[in-house]
């Protein structure tokens, strides 16, 4: 029996110290483990920063495209609406005989030209009235002194 308990012990024996050296293999490695984290850590952490930073500069780079390119998208979208709703009141202007803006530019003028010939027809007949006057007035006078010569 001695030797079956003898034989026992050794082989716990063996599993007990196979167990610590694992044991001492696990707690090396995850020291081992540890220092270099501690001495890569900041090179990580670093090189983390700057992908961060790259990635960062990127985004903001895209965002400001996209928000460029979907301004310069909405602009063009209101110009078109603003010539469609233009294009829209100018034919219902149109179908109502009402003159545009160009039209009416037009007429303004010929009003003014026109104006502008009435004022000097006024100019011209009050001369032609003053010299009618004068020469009725200058008219008068022959005929007075004719009656004068006359009755002498």
């Amino acid at each position: 029996m001695e030797t079956t308990m003898t034989k026992r012990n050794s082989a716990e024996e063996k599993l007990a110290q196979f167990l610590s050296d694992s044991a001492q293999q696990v707690w090396s490695a995850g020291l081992g483990a540890l220092h270099v984290a501690e001495k890569e850590g900041s090179k990580i952490f670093e090189t983390l920063s700057k992908l961060g930073e790259t990635l960062e500069t990127n985004t903001r780079r895209t965002a400001e495209t996209a928000a460029s390119q979907t301004t310069r998208a909405s602009k063009e979208t209101i110009d078109k609406l603003e010539a469609m709703f233009e294009a829209r009141v100018a034919r219902v202007m149109a179908s109502m005989d009402i003159p545009d803006a160009k039209t009416v530019e037009a007429l303004q003028g010929q009003v003014d030209g026109l104006a502008a010939r009435v004022i000097e027809l006024q100019e011209q007949l009050d001369a032609t009235r003053r010299q009618l006057k004068a020469m009725k007035k200058k008219k008068s006078k022959k005929k007075a002194k004719k009656k004068t010569k006359g009755k002498k």
